[in-house]
């Protein structure tokens, strides 16, 4: 007989008291069941929607903590000779300015940077005006030599990266353009710059001024030599 199996007599048992249940009372033991099925359910979607978490919280504080870094590398590398940088985004007439705005402007007013003709000579000021509404329209780059009403030599260069307009105003000098010893000019210059020989002339006495340039026997300038100082 099947009831005298070791073990079934249990089985037969649990079946019998079931068979004696009602409706409601099997009706109750299957939502119970359910409940508890939902809980066990829930609570290992739970866990793993928190490992997910987790994970993507540690993705991200490691991608800040890389931006942060390159941010800073950014700024130290911008900071390390005279330029601004000035950036629009997609559709932003709101634009960033960073960098050494006294090339250009007061320190108390970044925005002037922008005001060309307050720095530039007329149609200086109207070309790079016109370079820049193309470079945000269309993403047209320029690259452009200029001469400040105070007499500095700038680089002008207008690129499009990444989504963003980008402007970025250089000191000539700075950026090696005329070799040590090389005699400068005020006439070929000018014509090079397109700009007159008065600014020119103040500008060349200020770079004199600052011990860049020295004066050249028959005229002119060169620019000056470094050398190491040894102990």
């Amino acid at each position: 007989m099947l009831s005298e199996i070791p073990g079934l007599h249990h089985v037969d048992v649990y079946l019998d008291a079931f068979a004696e249940l009602s409706n409601s009372e099997i009706a109750a033991v299957v939502l119970t069941l359910g409940v508890l099925l939902f809980a066990v359910v829930t609570a290992i979607m739970l866990v793993s929607t928190r490992l997910r978490a987790s994970a993507a919280e540690a993705a991200s504080r490691d991608e800040i903590t890389a931006l942060k870094t390159e941010r800073d590398r950014f700024n130290a590398l911008l900071m390390s000779e005279p330029q601004i940088l000035i950036s629009w985004a997609a559709a932003d007439n709101e634009p960033d300015i960073l960098g050494d705005t006294t090339l250009v402007t007061s320190a108390s007013m970044p925005q002037r940077a922008l005001a060309f003709g307050s720095w530039l000579e007329p149609d200086k000021a109207q070309a790079m005006e016109h370079a820049v509404d193309a470079l945000r329209a269309d993403g047209e780059g320029f690259s452009m030599q200029l001469m400040t009403l105070a007499g500095r030599a700038v680089e002008a260069d207008g690129r499009a990266i990444g989504g963003r307009a980008v402007l970025r105003l250089r000191e000539l000098i700075l950026k090696g353009e005329f070799a040590p010893g090389r005699r400068v000019s005020e006439a070929p210059l000018s014509g090079r710059l397109g700009v007159s020989r008065t600014p020119l002339r103040l500008a060349l006495e200020r770079l004199a001024h600052e011990g860049l340039l020295e004066p050249y026997p028959t005229g002119g300038f060169i620019v000056r030599r470094f050398t190491l100082a040894h102990d």
